[in-house]
């Protein structure tokens, strides 16, 4: 693998499936314009072009089959929604705005609702912050804009459904035409929101949390959902809820100690779907388990929830269709591709062939010091004894498993050896496995990272003279804290982190809400716990050479974090590098510009080259 590879990835999403046609979105990098371009394409018995982009997404198809609506973005800085005929005819614009996401028809294929952002214009370029948060990762200033619920018909007549306070977070439209709304209000905490119903006026479900992906059953009766109390966390598993027409609410997943959803990471996709599938039969959900995706359905008619299916994939989209289930996934040594099960499994699309002959993973397990088991995997291209990369996911409530990593596969085709493991924290595991962190940074993940290298040395052909260390997020975080920890490794490269757990807290899009979670109550009562939870207390300490990579529109972890750790480090007159990426965000290495992904990759290439091979 070379890095100009990275050209070659097709990326799949946006899965629907109508009257046994199966639409979906086909993304490609294009380095002439240094952007992605997408259409959507139908297979029908054969895999075919349907519209002709260059941006074109989200397709979704009329419930009386004579419609197929996307959004497209084929005017700078405008996205349009468009609908296309099923039988044939040009695509045409009903509307246009700065953003329009989650499109769904009416159940009578006369109008289509959608959510974008309702903005308060300003003539003046300076910003007048009146609320919380007012900037968020990858949407950037937010103070000015509300994301709301638009209704449209297919003449282009448009209503607004909802106002302030309410911002929209996700909804769906019931047979019988009632809406359920996930909403936060202004002044919420970011961690937080509300169900409601909307009939004739807005009326609250029950329960204080934070809730996700409504969804109605087919007749109308139910309302299932995805809800955590954050009682004990704001990472405590997510559940699965069942609300009846008579208001009574019942958890029907608790039988299995997993949560929702697919958390499993890779820097080779754009977007998930939808973790929960409503249909006649029952509810099809999915859950990361052991760094693998499961599906599940649950009988709504007997309350079981049963095992459907089960790989070493990660499912990125599902969409059941009677007795089949179609899905997009990808393994470890594949990127996605198109997938059908119906009592077996097989593969419909081709398009990321170029990348089949790359090395499998070997998964490991090994006891820690405390007895806990925890889980691993090993990639190595020829089994030789070579420098070796400990990679560090981030979250840090995501996991490592069963899912693509160009990354990963580019350090094996390069003459490195690549261990990622699960530690305490990670999701796909108990929940008590996931909380144990809690209040804890860097004290059982630290160990239970450097008791499963000290396994993998045993085990595999590593030179452990040779070692470098990477992660992003609270994997940046957890580098940072290992080379002030430990001098094992030869190099070290810390992405998008966290070093001073103080003034995250204040400039963070996320910062209170996670820190008072995940550190413990706030600065201003705990000072001495979130300094010492801090890797810039402890870098004094550091003799590993490391490189700082981080995008300048970060504002998950803000650039300022970047330029305490070099500062400090250049004081302390330590090896260091930084690496700024203008206009990029804190999803640089899975959607910034192609350019910049693989410079990205070029920059991680010669510095593990430079400290590990020389």
């Amino acid at each position: 693998m070379e890095i100009n590879d990275f050209y070659k990835l097709t990326f799949l999403s946006d899965l629907q499936v109508y009257d046994k046609k199966i639409f979906f979105t086909v993304i490609k990098p294009s380095k002439k314009k240094n952007d992605y371009e997408s259409k959507v394409f139908i297979y029908s018995k054969k895999i075919m072009e349907f519209t002709s982009g260059p941006r074109d997404f989200s397709p979704m198809v009329s419930p009386d089959g004579k419609y197929l609506a996307f959004i497209s973005k084929r005017k700078e800085k405008k996205m349009q929604l468009m609908i296309m005929p099923l039988d044939g005819g040009e695509a045409h614009a009903i509307t246009e705005r700065e953003d329009i996401s989650q499109i769904k028809w009416s159940k009578d294929s006369k109008h289509i609702y959608f959510i974008s952002n309702e903005i308060e214009n300003s003539k003046d370029d300076v910003k007048i912050i009146d609320s919380y948060p007012f900037y968020f990762n990858g949407k950037g200033f937010i103070f000015n804009k509300r994301p709301t619920l638009f209704v449209i018909g297919l003449k282009g007549r448009e209503k607004k459904l909802t106002q302030k306070p309410f911002n929209v977070q996700s909804y769906d439209i019931s047979e019988k035409n009632e809406i359920a709304l996930v909403m936060n209000t202004d002044g919420q905490d970011i961690y937080w929101n509300n169900l409601y119903l909307l009939k004739n006026n807005i009326e609250k479900i029950p329960l204080e949390g934070s809730f996700s992906e409504p969804e109605f059953s087919p007749d109308g009766n139910y309302l299932a959902f995805i809800y955590s109390s954050n009682e004990k966390s704001v990472f405590q598993h997510r559940k699965l809820y069942l609300v009846d027409k008579n208001g009574n609410i019942r958890n029907i997943s608790d039988q299995i100690d997993r949560s929702i959803g697919n958390s499993i990471n890779s820097d080779s996709r754009m977007g998930t779907g939808k973790s929960i599938k409503f249909v006649e039969e029952g509810i099809y959900f999915s859950v990361t388990d052991h760094g693998r995706s499961k599906i599940y359905l649950y009988d709504t008619k007997n309350g079981n929830a049963k095992e459907i299916y089960e790989n070493n994939q990660s499912i990125d989209f599902f969409y059941p269709d009677g007795d089949k289930i179609y899905f997009i996934a990808q393994s470890i040594n594949m990127p996605q591709e198109l997938y059908v099960f119906h009592n077996k499994l097989k593969q419909i699309t081709n398009f990321n062939k170029y990348f089949m002959d790359l090395p499998d993973a070997i998964n490991f397990n090994f006891t820690a010091s405390d007895s806990e088991n925890i889980e691993g995997w090993f990639i190595s291209k020829n089994m030789e004894k070579l420098p070796t990369v400990l990679e560090i996911h981030g979250g840090p409530k995501t996991a490592y498993g069963y899912a693509f990593m160009f990354e990963m596969q580019l350090l094996a085709s390069k003459g490195f050896n690549v261990i990622f493991m699960n530690p305490r924290g990670s999701d796909g595991y108990s929940e008590d496995f996931s909380l144990l962190i809690k209040e804890h940074y860097g004290e059982r993940d630290f160990k239970d990272l450097m008791e499963g290298l000290d396994f993998a040395i045993k085990n595999f052909p590593i030179e452990s003279s040779l070692l470098g260390v990477a992660g992003g997020s609270y994997g940046g975080f957890m580098t940072n804290w290992i080379v002030g920890h430990s001098e094992i490794f030869r190099a070290a490269i810390t992405e998008r982190s966290i070093s001073n757990q103080i003034s995250f807290f204040g400039t963070s899009d996320i910062g209170p809400g996670f820190n008072s979670d995940q550190i413990g109550k706030t600065p201003f009562e705990n000072l001495e716990h979130y300094w010492e939870k801090s890797p810039l207390k402890h870098i004094k300490n550091a003799k590993t050479p490391l490189l700082i990579i981080h995008s300048d529109e970060d504002y998950r972890c803000p650039i300022e974090q970047a330029y305490q750790l070099y500062t400090s480090m250049k004081f302390f007159k330590k090896q260091v590098k930084m690496v700024i990426f203008p206009g990029e965000n804190h999803d640089l290495s899975r959607q910034g510009k192609p350019h910049h992904r693989t410079k990205r990759l070029e920059i991680i290439l010669e510095w593990f080259n430079d400290h590990l091979k020389k």
